[in-house]
């Protein structure tokens, strides 16, 4: 077992049979579902465990533990399970004489808004009432001392109390085996701190986070890390390293999980330790500059998507919305949203061909001609019609938005140059034409490219050249949008060069990842041709570490682990990217 997580908290978990083939490790990875352990240990276990005490209650949350308790079930269920009412607790709320259920974090202002609930104060010479009849309280992660003074300094809050607790579990479950830490605004900390107590800040608050994760999963996992690339670079070189030692500690000072687990007594690891990789961007600065043609990534790049609410605006009249939810119970998109968005389509198409062939209600015909037999098909196939219909409708809907708003301003130019820049290759994996600079101009120069795509392809450009020629720089920047110049002058975080390009200072792919790229080309040839070349290093460096190939001093330990993770077989591990769909219904 591996597990990968990055400083913005995105997690990628694999498990390898002792035995076997593709088919076997396919059944093991689907039996992992975080979003199935974080639901079965937060919200059957936890908040639902007082229904003998009070059968009907509030539920209490705030921001962030909405976004926990919403990434592994619908919210709508708990109203079922007997929470009459789901509150903010930053929002004005009325007395109800109900007992409360709190999920919420730690923070001052929260703990400060729990207090207050029971505050005895006054209005008109009478004496408010508390908000709740009991408090039920659980916190996300460990509260601090200071904290637990706060509510037991409030008497009637003292009195009603029936339980407090840490639950220990702070991170979402954005997909089977996708998790965030929910700190958006962490680059701009990690990379321009106003202090260094807001950095430390901040890295604690992700070692707490990422230690929630391991308890939750039963894992006291090795943990490795990238190494900075020379011991006198810059402070945002060794974030990766400094995180590991919070988490793990060191000779003098306890680490954070080691002290988590102290406080479990009844919890206990798993017996082959899984294997927690951190790190940084300065793995690979190319990626998320890329405009991506994979039907997820084309999504997040077009539209507006809030966890797995994608929201639309009627081109036609803004007044009008649609909402969407994007999440694995979608087959169309838990089988296509890693495979190129032309691919989506042309089996959208086919499976609505070979639809309206079977199904009754699609057939259609006259319905005075119609027996018996023929209208218990209709009546036994509309379900089936309504629900395909629907999902047609969704993906083919989107699909439109992101070729027509997204895509073709890009296709003349923008995609193919930057594949070629960011590959070295063409679509056959060959030498592409280098007239880069050229093809540039003409992107920042196109009317209809946006602002921020024409900085993206700037960017990946001095990335991968080491630079930027000083006759051309200016021509180029001033047909930017002034803050994009401001983004891209900022670079140089991520070891770009804004002088004159320099070879050491571009940006290449290694040997291993250059093979990887190959074997995609030769897999994927059609979509290859259609700007999809491409793979990010990350996905090379975690299948060195199921290898266990990975270059030790780069990506050192941060102890000698005691017992390695075990990875008994050989067995080929296939990025889901490659895996072609036999049917409308395969797996991907």
């Amino acid at each position: 077992k591996s597990k990968l997580v990055d400083k913005a908290g995105h997690n990628l978990s694999a498990k390898v049979p002792s035995s076997g083939g593709q088919a076997q490790i396919r059944q093991i990875m689907s039996s992992f579902n975080l979003k199935d352990i974080l639901k079965s240990k937060l919200v059957d276990k936890v908040l639902k465990s007082y229904k003998d005490q009070a059968p009907w209650m509030v539920l209490v949350l705030d921001e962030h533990t909405a976004r926990i308790v919403g990434s592994c079930c619908q919210l709508s269920s708990l109203v079922e399970n007997g929470f009459v009412a789901i509150q903010d607790i930053r929002l004005r709320r009325q007395h109800i004489e109900l007992p409360a259920l709190y999920f919420i974090q730690p923070q001052k202002d929260v703990v400060t808004l729990v207090a207050k609930d029971f505050d005895p104060g006054m209005v008109a010479e009478k004496q408010l009432k508390a908000k709740y009849t009991k408090a039920y309280v659980h916190f996300s992660q460990r509260l601090p001392k200071d904290l637990m003074l706060t509510l037991s300094s409030e008497k009637r809050f003292a009195e009603r109390v029936k339980a407090l607790c840490e639950v220990n579990m702070d991170f979402a479950a954005l997909e089977s085996r996708v998790y965030t830490l929910n700190t958006p605004y962490a680059l701009e900390t990690l990379l321009f701190p106003k202090s260094q107590e807001k950095l430390i800040s901040l890295l604690e608050q992700c070692s707490n986070q990422l230690c929630t994760l391991c308890v939750t999963l039963n894992e006291r996992p090795n943990i490795r890390y990238r190494a900075p690339l020379s011991r006198d670079g810059p402070d945002e070189d060794k974030h990766c390293k400094f995180l590991a030692r919070i988490l793990h500690g060191d000779s003098k000072d306890e680490g954070d999980l080691d002290r988590m687990i102290k406080n479990l007594p009844n919890w206990k690891p798993n017996d082959n330790p899984a294997t927690l990789l951190i790190v940084d961007r300065q793995i690979d600065p190319i990626a998320p500059l890329l405009h991506e043609v994979t039907y997820q990534a084309a999504i997040l790049d077009s539209l507006s998507v809030n966890m797995n609410v994608l929201s639309m605006q009627d081109p036609e009249d803004s007044k009008i919305s649609k909402r969407y939810i994007l999440d694995e119970e979608d087959k169309w998109w838990k089988d296509y949203r890693h495979r190129h968005v032309n691919e989506l389509l042309s089996n959208l198409k086919d499976a609505a061909k070979k639809f309206r062939e079977e199904n009754e209600v699609a057939v259609g015909g006259d319905a005075s001609e119609w027996d018996s037999k023929q209208m218990l098909k209709k009546v036994r196939d509309f379900p089936a019609y309504r629900e395909f219909s629907k999902q047609y409708k969704k993906h083919i809907e989107i699909l439109t938005r992101i070729f027509k708003h997204h895509l073709k301003p890009l296709q003349q130019d923008a995609l193919g140059l930057e594949q070629d820049m960011a590959t070295g290759m063409d679509s056959r994996g060959g030498r592409p034409t280098k007239d880069y600079l050229d093809r540039l101009k003409r992107v920042v120069n196109d009317a209809s490219v946006s602002a921020l795509s024409k900085a993206r392809v700037v960017m990946t450009y001095i990335l991968t050249q080491g630079g930027i020629p000083a006759r051309e720089k200016d021509s180029i920047f001033g047909a930017l949008d002034p803050a994009m110049v401001e983004a891209i002058n900022n670079i140089g975080k991520f070891g770009g060069n804004l002088g004159a390009p320099r070879s050491e200072k571009k940006w290449q792919l290694n040997k291993s990842h250059s093979e990887v790229i190959k074997t995609h080309l030769r897999e994927n040839r059609e979509s290859a041709e259609n700007q999809w070349r491409y793979i990010p290093r990350l996905y090379d460096t975690v299948k060195q570490m199921l290898d266990q190939s990975l270059d030790k001093k780069k990506f050192p330990y941060i102890e000698v682990p005691r017992r390695e993770t075990k990875i008994q077989s050989k067995t080929r591990i296939k990025s889901r990217r490659s895996r072609k769909a036999t049917s409308p219904g395969a797996q991907v």
